[in-house]
């Protein structure tokens, strides 16, 4: 008797276990595919070529694999030694992923428009849409829940009501650093570090796993090739003379928003710099 006892209470955990790996592999970030946000393909019609949609981005990490636990660990453990600086850089970028890009151009006195930056993300967040719905990756807080992580903590954001994996935000930004570093040579590997704040800040928020960020990345630097760049109506930057100047040129004309920048040149991106040094 007791032996049948113990058979079946092991045949009950083992049929558990089972059926929690199975649930934890199959979890989307929307389980009946409703998504809030939809994906608009004439919002990315004027600047990029239909081509994009040609793009092959790779599965994300399963989520009952090696490499999600990881990475939900990397995620806890950032957690655990963030600064008051890696705080205030989520809260920046949360809803403005081009943040710190605009407070490396106005630092650096270079020509931009709020208008050319609003246009590139409103279009290729679109873009990133269609790729998160289409793999439907639940959030890190979601896998972490299944597999009963207690340590796993997350800023409670509004802007995470999409699926995870590529991080908009990073791709969002990438975009926008690419440009002005076409515009500005001389400064593309700074605008791409700034661009860096932005998705870096999504990981220690606990909202994103390291990867929904190398996947944008990855998309980011495949979408240059169908990029229009020439329908961005801004202006090259001028010299005193009136006469178009090189892009590498460090200062030019400020073009700010009508009421003036908001982006005043800060201690932020020296910190950035120095962190970043090559």
């Amino acid at each position: 008797m007791w032996v049948t006892l113990m058979g079946i209470e092991y045949w009950y955990q083992k049929t558990m276990y089972i059926k929690n790996i199975l649930e934890i592999k199959d979890l989307k970030f929307k389980k009946d595919g409703k998504f809030d946000k939809k994906f608009k393909m004439d919002k990315t019609e004027k600047l990029f070529d239909p081509s994009w949609m040609d793009i092959e981005l790779p599965e994300p990490p399963a989520n009952d694999s090696q490499q999600t636990k990881s990475e939900i660990n990397e995620i806890i453990d950032r957690r655990e030694m963030l600064s008051d600086f890696d705080k205030k850089v989520y809260i920046n970028t949360n809803k403005d992923t081009a943040y710190y890009i605009k407070e490396h151009l106005e630092h650096q006195d270079l020509e931009w428009s709020e208008d050319t930056i609003e246009e590139i993300i409103d279009s290729v967040k679109h873009i990133g849409r269609y790729y998160k719905n289409k793999f439907n990756r639940p959030r890190p807080r979601q896998v972490a829940e299944e597999l009963g992580i207690d340590k796993f903590s997350y800023e409670k954001l509004e802007t995470t009501n999409t699926p995870a994996y590529p991080s908009n935000h990073a791709l969002q930004a990438r975009m926008v650093a690419h440009y002005y570093g076409d515009k500005y040579p001389s400064q593309k590997k700074y605008l791409l570090r700034a661009a860096d704040m932005s998705s870096e800040g999504r990981v220690n928020a606990g909202v994103h796993y390291p990867s929904d960020k190398h996947s944008a990345y990855m998309l980011a630097d495949k979408l240059i090739e169908h990029f229009k760049m020439d329908e961005l109506n801004e202006d090259a930057p001028m010299n005193a003379t009136g006469t178009a100047v090189s892009t590498d040129a460090p200062i030019v004309r400020k073009k700010k928003k009508k009421g003036g920048s908001a982006y005043e040149p800060s201690k932020l991106f020296d910190l950035l710099r120095r962190n970043y040094r090559t």
